[in-house]
């Protein structure tokens, strides 16, 4: 038998869990899940339209207190007078499960939007797995973050 370049393949094929390098769980891998949370709200009442930056500050305060993990990115902007979208990177919610779903699309319209932006306010939302584990027989999402490219134009000569 020929010598295997790499030890733990040979214990792949024999069917034995695989060693990593790193010993045997990788918190960079299976053992996160980040997901996408975009809210958008609408307020048809022209005197409770807060400032963009009272909406980034509020959201992201109440975005760490409901989902009590760890929030990465808010992103807060106007897309119409009236009309805001927050989206949110989260680490660890099961953003697979409908009834969390649910239950964040109420938290967030009774907590957050009717009193900030009135009772007329409507919200809706969406909310996609960026990486980790669909918890359903799928392949899991790999999530890979990489500086923007910044490409300038070079003179012809």
């Amino acid at each position: 038998m020929r010598p295997v370049p790499w030890p733990w393949l040979a214990q792949t094929r024999s069917g034995a869990e695989m060693p990593t390098p790193w010993g045997p769980n990788d918190p960079n891998s299976t053992h996160q899940r980040w997901s996408r949370w975009r809210f958008d709200i609408t307020s048809p009442d022209r005197r409770r339209r807060p400032s963009l930056e009272d909406v980034r500050v509020n959201a992201m305060k109440f975005a760490r207190a409901v989902f009590k993990t760890t929030v990465g990115e808010c992103r807060v902007r106007v897309l119409r007078p009236g009309r805001y979208e927050v989206a949110f990177h989260v680490e660890g919610p099961p953003v697979h499960d409908s009834a969390y779903r649910d239950a964040m699309r109420h938290t967030w319209l009774t907590r957050f939007a009717l009193p900030g932006f009135g009772p007329l306010a409507t919200l809706s939302m969406e909310a996609s797995l960026l990486s980790g584990s669909y918890e359903d027989g799928r392949p899991s999402v790999s999530l890979i973050v990489a500086p923007p490219l910044v490409l300038v134009p070079q003179e012809v000569l």
